[in-house]
C-alpha cells in the first residue's frame, strides 16, 4: 500500500506539472477530464449573421443535413458545421497548399520527403499568391457568399478549439476567403499528378498489346451505386486508357 501511494503521488505531481507547464499531456488530461468537443445533441444556437433560422440534422451515421431559407444563410451554416468537426483537417489542407505545413509540425517525414522540402516545393507552384489573386478578383455576389461561408467557419472556431491545437500548444489561425481558393487549387493540382499511372498504362500496352492492356487496366466508368442520382444527366465517356494521340504508335 505504501508503494502504491508513492506511485499515485508521483503520477499526480507529473500531471500537475504537465498541466501548469501547458504541455500536450496536460492539455490531453484536461480535455479528457472535461471534454468540450461538439456533440450532436438537440438544441438551438444563436449564430450571428443569419437572416432566418437554419436547421441542421445529423443522421444516424453522423452526416449533417442542412436546411436554410436562402443561399447566404446556407453557406454560413455549411461553414460552421464543417469547421465544427473538421477544422484541423481544413487547416492542414490549407497549409499543404500554401507551403506552411512545417510551421505547425516542424520537420517531419511527408510523402517520401520532409515537411520543409514539401513546403518549399509547394511554394514554387505559386498556389499561395494565385489564391490571393482569386479572392481579389471576386465579384460582389460571389464575395458575399464566400464571406458568409468564411464567417461561419470562424464562428465555429471561436466556440470550439480542436484538441490538436491544444496538444501542439498553438492557437489556430482564422480562415480566409483566399484559403478556400488555396484548398481548391490544391485539389486541382493533386489530380493532375497521375502521370505515373499514365506511363504504367502505356508500358503495359507496349508489353501485352493495346487491346489486352485495356482489358487488364481499363477505363470503364463505375457501374455500382452512386451517392447522387445522375439519371437525368447526359452520360459522358471517360478518357481512354491510352490517349488517342499515342494509339498511332501501336500496330493496327
Amino acid at each position: 500500500m505504501r508503494g502504491s501511494t508513492k506511485i499515485g503521488g508521483l503520477f499526480a505531481a507529473m500531471a500537475l506539472t504537465c498541466l501548469f507547464a501547458g504541455c500536450g499531456a496536460g492539455a490531453f488530461m484536461q480535455y479528457t477530464a472535461k471534454p468540450d468537443f461538439p456533440k450532436n445533441e438537440d438544441g438551438a444556437l444563436d449564430l450571428p449573421g443569419l437572416s432566418a433560422p437554419a436547421a441542421v440534422y445529423y443522421d444516424p451515421l453522423g452526416a449533417p443535413h442542412i436546411a436554410a431559407e436562402n443561399e447566404l444563410d446556407l453557406v454560413r451554416a455549411v461553414g460552421f458545421v464543417q469547421a465544427r468537426d473538421r477544422y484541423f483537417g481544413m487547416d492542414m489542407m490549407r497549409r499543404l497548399a500554401r507551403g506552411r505545413l512545417s510551421e505547425l509540425i516542424g520537420k517531419r517525414p511527408v510523402l517520401g520527403s520532409t515537411s520543409i522540402d514539401f513546403d518549399l516545393a509547394m511554394r514554387g507552384w505559386g498556389i499561395d499568391q494565385a489564391s490571393e489573386a482569386d479572392a481579389a478578383a471576386l465579384g460582389d455576389e460571389e464575395r458575399a457568399l464566400m464571406a458568409a461561408y468564411t464567417e461561419g467557419v470562424n464562428q465555429a472556431l471561436a466556440l470550439y478549439r480542436p484538441i490538436e491545437y491544444r496538444l501542439l500548444s498553438v492557437q489556430p489561425e482564422p480562415w480566409t476567403i483566399a484559403d478556400c481558393f488555396a484548398v481548391s487549387r490544391l485539389s486541382a493540382w493533386a489530380i493532375t499528378h497521375n502521370y505515373h499511372q499514365e506511363a504504367a498504362r502505356l508500358l503495359l500496352a507496349f508489353s501485352v498489346g493495346l487491346e489486352r492492356a485495356e482489358k487488364i487496366w481499363g477505363h470503364e466508368d463505375w457501374k455500382g451505386g452512386t451517392t447522387l442520382d445522375a439519371s437525368g444527366c447526359e452520360p459522358r465517356p471517360l478518357p481512354p486508357a491510352v490517349a488517342d494521340e499515342l494509339r498511332a504508335l501501336f500496330p493496327s
